[in-house]
């Protein structure tokens, strides 16, 4: 992989962080944070600790990941 491929991979990545964090502020300003978008249960602590930016629940996510 050349040096553009891998700088382009990575500004990728980091614009795509930076949506993430972007809408959890979003979120927080809302009132809304740590709530799913789906189910609009309370999105669990160690999934919050594992990885803040999370918008949906373990379950949710899972349905979504697996197609149902």
């Amino acid at each position: 992989m050349d040096t553009y491929t891998r700088d382009l991979s990575l500004s990728k990545v980091l614009e795509s962080d930076l949506a993430d964090i972007e809408k959890t502020l979003k979120r927080i300003a809302e009132g809304n944070y740590g709530i799913c978008k789906y189910c609009g249960k309370e999105i669990g602590e160690k999934r919050l600790i594992a990885r803040p930016v999370s918008s949906a629940c373990v379950s949710c996510k899972n349905k979504l990941q697996n197609g149902a």
